[in-house]
Parts: C-alpha cells; sequence; structure tokens
C-alpha cells in the first residue's frame, strides 16, 4: 500500500497528505529530490479526485540561486550593517509590569552571548524583541538573520542552515548557508516548535560545538552566533507533546522570556492606539482624527485573539 502513487494512495484513504519527501529517477536516470503533496477532492461526501503538488527541490533551489544572483538582488555586506535597525526597545509599547519585565529580561540578555527562548501567543511582537535585542547587543554591527521554520519544508530547511557542499544531491553546488553568513551577528529561529525533532538534533550539535558541517560536506566550519528561538506555544506544552528536544531547550533556553498576550495587558491599548494612529496620520496626511469613548470600551471588551498585530 505504501509503494503506491501518493496520489492513490489520498483517494483510497480520503486523507490529504502533506509535505512527504519523495525520491524518484527521471528518464535520463538523474535522482530528483522532491516534496509532494496530495489533496482529496469530496462531492456530496464521495471522493472524486485528488490534487497533487510536487515540488522538484533541485530546481527550485537553482531558480532561488539565479534569483539571487541578479545584479539587482546582490547585497552590499557594509550597506547592510550600516542600515538603521527596524525595531529598537524603543519600539516597544507598554506600561503593563508583566511587559516591562519581559523587556528588562531581553535588555539584560542582550548584553551577553547566552541564547534565549521567547514565547509568546501569535502577534504579540516576538520578532520586534528578538530584532531589540540584537540592536542593542554588541552584535548589531554584523547580521540579523530570522529564519521561519514553520514556512520551509525540513529539506530546504536544513540546507538554507548549514549550506551545501558540491555533490550533496543531483546540482549541488558549493553554498554557504545562513549560519554561516550571519558569523558574529544573531539568528532568530522564529517557531522553533515547527522544526522536525530530525532536525533539531543536527541543530542541538551546532549549538554546543560552534561547528557546522555543509550537507554533503567531510569537514566542519566554526562559527560564532547567538541564537534566539522563539515558540508560539507554552514551552511546557512544546514539550510534554514532543515538539521541541528536552537537550536543545535547556541549550537554546538560558534565557526565557515571556510575552503577554494582549488581552492580559489591555490598559497598555490607549497606548498602542495613539502610537498606530499617529503612524497612519503620518503616512496620509489626515489630521484631527480621535478615538472615541465608546470605541476605547468596545477595544477593553474584545479578546484579541490576533494580539497587538
Amino acid at each position: 500500500e505504501k509503494d503506491r502513487h501518493i496520489s492513490i494512495q489520498t483517494i483510497k484513504s480520503g486523507k490529504p497528505i502533506i509535505k512527504k519527501t519523495i525520491l524518484y529517477y527521471s528518464h535520463n536516470n538523474k535522482l530528483v529530490n522532491s516534496l509532494c503533496s496530495a489533496f482529496p477532492l469530496y462531492n456530496q461526501g464521495q471522493v472524486e479526485g485528488v490534487i497533487h503538488f510536487s515540488l522538484n527541490l533541485q530546481i527550485s533551489q537553482r531558480l532561488i540561486e539565479q534569483y539571487e544572483c541578479q545584479p539587482h538582488q546582490q547585497i552590499d555586506r557594509r550597506r547592510l550593517d550600516d542600515r538603521p535597525p527596524i525595531h529598537t526597545f524603543d519600539s516597544l509599547i507598554g506600561e503593563n509590569p508583566q511587559f516591562k519585565n519581559a523587556v528588562t529580561y531581553a535588555k539584560s540578555n542582550s548584553r551577553t552571548d547566552f541564547s534565549a527562548l521567547i514565547w509568546a501567543e501569535t502577534g504579540c511582537g516576538k520578532e520586534l524583541f528578538a530584532q531589540s535585542m540584537h540592536h542593542a547587543s554588541a552584535r548589531r554591527k554584523n547580521p540579523y538573520i530570522p529564519i521561519n521554520c514553520a514556512a520551509i519544508p525540513d529539506n530546504l530547511l536544513e540546507a538554507t542552515l548549514f549550506g551545501t557542499s558540491k555533490g550533496a544531491f543531483t546540482g549541488a553546488i558549493e553554498k554557504a548557508g545562513i549560519l554561516e553568513y550571519a558569523q558574529g551577528g544573531t539568528v532568530l529561529l522564529d517557531e522553533l516548535n515547527s522544526m522536525s525533532l530530525e532536525l533539531q538534533s543536527k541543530l542541538l550539535r551546532v549549538v554546543q560545538e560552534k561547528k557546522i558541517r555543509r550537507v554533503g560536506a567531510l569537514h566542519e566550519i566554526p562559527i560564532d552566533v547567538k541564537f534566539i528561538a522563539t515558540c508560539n506555544i507554552p514551552p511546557s506544552q512544546a514539550l510534554e507533546k514532543n515538539k521541541i528536544r528536552l537537550d536543545l531547550f535547556y541549550r537554546l533556553a538560558v534565557a526565557v522570556i515571556e510575552i503577554p498576550p494582549l488581552r492580559q495587558r489591555k490598559s497598555d491599548i490607549p497606548l498602542l492606539c495613539r502610537y498606530f494612529l499617529n503612524r497612519w496620520t503620518g503616512q496620509t496626511n489626515h489630521s484631527g482624527v480621535e478615538i472615541s469613548e465608546e470605541v476605547y470600551d468596545m477595544f477593553q471588551g474584545y479578546p484579541w485573539p490576533g494580539n497587538v498585530r
């Protein structure tokens, strides 16, 4: 049953198969690494078909590399390092004691090279905190690189983080990964709980040894990177559900920073309203716009599932 094409499996089971890695040989005998998903199509409760998506990872990687090599896409690292920071601790708005404690812990950690774990619900500002920590640190003139662990398939994520060596797979070239490019800087592992446990075990060794090995390479490369990880569920829940390896958690969670959701700091809503209103009026040349007490009352009664975002 498992040897059947995933489209046939989906038609038989009526259940989707998402992001399955499939290796096969093409007509000219080249090994192809693909990422496939299949979804059943229902009509009146009966499976009548299937839609299949297949991503050739080698071709995808080559297209990305071609795009990155376009003249208008080339980045001058000196210019990148000289850009003003996008977010600093001054960007973090709030007077709530819990929120101010989170800012205090973040500022303390930014004065060290110790790893940190930021946890909060979606939309609370985890990346704003991480950027602020980087730009307040001694590493601020070096790269800050965020990686969305939930958005990149594992096959690509490993190559993205560690780089590739020529011959690792068909079409592979010598290419530095993000951890090499980030030398002296900070890497944000956003939504670490979405990364596979297998890749987490490889990351654990990097955090411990401060060395990486490109995919398919034999030699190791020393790195100097500070790691900040984020988690959108409570760490205790992530560990209990086996979403984060315990040993990796203790390596990364030297400092744990918890950002309260907006429903727990509603006293900050007027501050946030004034900030966003001033920014909007500055961009649109609308002046004299105010928020009524009735609207503030509505805001105080709303649970804010999307938080500040």
